[in-house]
């Protein structure tokens, strides 16, 4: 993997990758990073009008600037090529038509957020969503004291004993200093005492404008005392890190005030502390911002200046959303979940097919319950008439193979078992089976997973079979922690009855797995109410439905969301992304690619919760108190074991991958 970027400090993709590629490499993903040293100085003017082009900026290139432009470009590819690399690699739309073309080159692009993939992308072309994040561990961002924080403040002449507000970035004109210069104002009226500074050191080299704005700025400050101002590092007694750990430590509040805002990483620096920020309503901070919960979205200087003002009086107000703030980057905005998104598109990369494509699994099987728009019915997935592909059992018979299928709930049966030789449940048995095992327990117990799998045990012993597919319920993981004593018990239920297998049938190859994991779950969301409230129809339908109700009331941690009217998806994603306890909402088309699904069998948006977060609706259902339930991007890790078989040189990323080995390495 490659990371390209122009400039080696300043800036948050520099600061970014500083952190990330070391990680990265020591988890055995090798990793570098390439600035670009343009031989033409005047591509970061270039560069410089392109970003703003693309925060909505109007005008176009000449064509001197697009020979510049594309010659660094060139020089890049010069060098990646030299060095055996592969790179994988509202805004001004004449220049999006310019630079998409340059997309088709690549497998795949990953975006920041969903609402900056550009539309009319080439054909085939893969999309990732992976939100930049902060290192906890730098000095910019590990806990500073309180004393320490003060004397970086008092050696750049400011008055530690008087309230102080802070914004960081560079002076930029979509980061309008000038707004929060007035903002500041605004709340000096009501706090007299109040300070402002604005740090903004110029470190990175691909930043011409950046003087030019400064003087603009110093301008309207009209040599204001308190307001303060750093542009350049020269003189100063600290680093550019430990200036802004300080100020972003010692302030009371915290601005980011941007009119146009690609991501804004100051801001989640700045909620890590434990401040409230005020944030510009646009771009990234949205996603970073929970209005009224981790801080505060403004649309103007005066709406900044009245929230800077509230937060200043309510010492209560201001601790209340740090600890919220500090909480939603722990959850989302910290780098080892800026790592785990690559790690995954880096495993999907292994998946390619011959033309470079991701496939999408055209196995029909996206959720245990859908809604068929098309004839407008509601339908539990439990029957083979689901299937749209080949299962292992008919590529098993198709080989001459003889295949077993044993199950602990009876839909598995009916889904999956047109193909095999013999299938059967605990709820569906056959009498070698009960002969065998003895009549199954109830489905809800814990030794119903053990009866499946000695009468299955038995089947081996008594017949031949090449392929043999063992499927337990998770009623005891939904019902019990894990260091309950009766999940100790179900595990020693397990693991004798595996132990059995293992020992009594000659030359076994063993593979096991899990379809998920769990996690408890205090918090219920009912996503069309939200929608409701913001003028969009929806209905919602829980993907981890079905009749087995005991096991989690079909409340769980991914749901699709149908909309009244699809051209709604873009508005829907947004108020879906602001809302406290969901973790992610998902396109139809971008969830599809991400999870290799089948676009025509799913809701318009896929929603997934934080770790403690169920949908559901309260007029249904109440939710009940110990849920464990999964279904989340929390339960997705799983273990696979292996026994008794030749795994070596075969890959396993994935739980699906057993399917995979099973189909190339072991049917005939």
């Amino acid at each position: 993997m490659i990371h390209i970027n122009s400039t080696a400090y300043g800036g948050g993709v520099a600061e970014l990758l500083h952190s990330l590629i070391p990680l990265s490499n020591a988890l055995g993903v090798e990793t570098q990073r390439l600035v670009m040293t343009p031989k033409d100085i005047r591509f970061f003017d270039v560069t410089k009008r392109i970003h703003n082009m693309l925060q909505g900026a109007e005008g176009q290139l000449s064509e001197e600037e697009l020979a510049i432009y594309y010659g660094c470009l060139d020089d890049v590819a010069d060098e990646i090529n030299n060095s055996d690399l592969q790179a994988d690699t509202n805004p001004n739309q004449w220049l999006l038509d310019e630079l998409l073309p340059l997309t088709s080159a690549y497998r795949t692009i990953v975006c920041s957020l969903e609402s900056y993939v550009p539309q009319r992308l080439p054909e085939g072309l893969n999309v990732s969503i992976a939100p930049p994040a902060i290192d906890p561990l730098t000095a910019k961002n590990a806990k500073m004291p309180a004393d320490d924080a003060a004397q970086v403040i008092r050696s750049l002449g400011i008055d530690v004993s008087r309230p102080l507000v802070t914004q960081v970035s560079r002076f930029d004109v979509w980061k309008d200093p000038w707004g929060v210069i007035d903002a500041f104002r605004i709340a000096r009226q009501t706090h007299p005492g109040l300070q402002l500074a604005l740090l903004g050191l110029s470190q990175a080299d691909d930043d011409p404008e950046g003087a030019a704005v400064l003087e603009s700025v110093r301008e309207h400050a009209a040599n204001d005392p308190d307001i303060h101002m750093f542009f350049s590092p020269d003189g100063l007694l600290a680093t550019n890190d430990q200036m802004v750990n300080a100020l972003q430590t010692h302030s009371l509040v915290l601005v980011q005030k941007s009119t146009r805002e690609g991501f804004g990483l100051t801001v989640s620096e700045g909620m890590w502390k434990g401040k409230p920020v005020i944030g510009g309503n646009v771009g990234g901070i949205r996603l970073q911002i929970v209005d009224g919960e981790s801080g505060y979205l403004v649309d103007s200087a005066e709406e900044a200046g009245n929230r800077m003002a509230q937060l200043l009086d309510n010492p209560e107000l201001r601790a209340a959303i740090g600890a919220a703030a500090q909480d939603r980057v722990r959850q989302r905005f910290l780098i080892p979940r800026l790592l785990h998104d690559y790690l995954q598109r880096y495993q999907r990369e292994q998946h390619v097919d011959g033309n470079g494509t991701l496939p999408r699994l055209q196995h029909g099987i996206v959720s245990n319950y859908w809604l068929d728009r098309e004839a407008g019915i509601e339908e539990y997935v439990e029957s083979g008439q689901f299937i749209c592909s080949d299962t292992i059992f008919a590529q098993c018979r198709r080989g001459g193979g003889r295949s077993l299928l044993a199950a602990s709930k009876d839909k598995l049966r009916r889904l999956l078992g047109d193909d095999a030789h013999l299938a059967y449940s605990s709820e569906q048995p056959t009498p070698e089976a009960v002969a065998a095992a003895g009549e199954p327990p109830h489905v809800y117990s814990l030794e119903v997973n053990g009866w499946t799998i000695d009468s299955a045990r038995v089947a081996l012993q008594t017949e031949h079979y090449d392929l043999a597919f063992i499927a337990t319920t998770d009623y005891a993981m939904h019902t019990y922690g894990p260091h309950h004593p009766e999940s100790a018990r179900h595990v020693a239920i397990l693991d004798g009855a595996i132990g059995r297998l293992a020992n009594d049938v000659p030359d076994v190859q063993l593979l096991i797995t899990a379809d998920h994991g769990m996690s408890d779950k205090r918090r219920m969301l009912h996503l069309p109410e939200i929608l409701a409230k913001h003028g969009i129809g929806a209905q919602a339908i829980p993907i981890i439905k079905d009749q087995y109700v005991l096991h989690h009331s079909n409340l769980g941690g991914c749901i699709y969301v149908h909309l009244d009217d699809p051209r709604a998806t873009a508005d829907a994603v947004g108020v879906l992304l602001a809302t406290d306890g969901v973790e992610d909402a998902l396109p139809r088309d971008v969830a599809a690619q991400r999870f290799l699904l089948m676009p025509d069998r799913m809701g318009d948006v896929l929603v997934t919760g934080e770790q403690d977060v169920v949908f559901g609706d309260p007029g249904e259902i109440s939710l009940p108190p110990g849920l464990r339930s999964h279904g989340s991007a929390h339960e997705s890790t799983v273990p696979i074991i292996g026994f008794g078989g030749d795994f070596g040189g075969f890959a396993f990323h994935e739980n699906r991958d057993l399917g995979r080995y099973v189909s190339e390495r072991v049917l005939p």
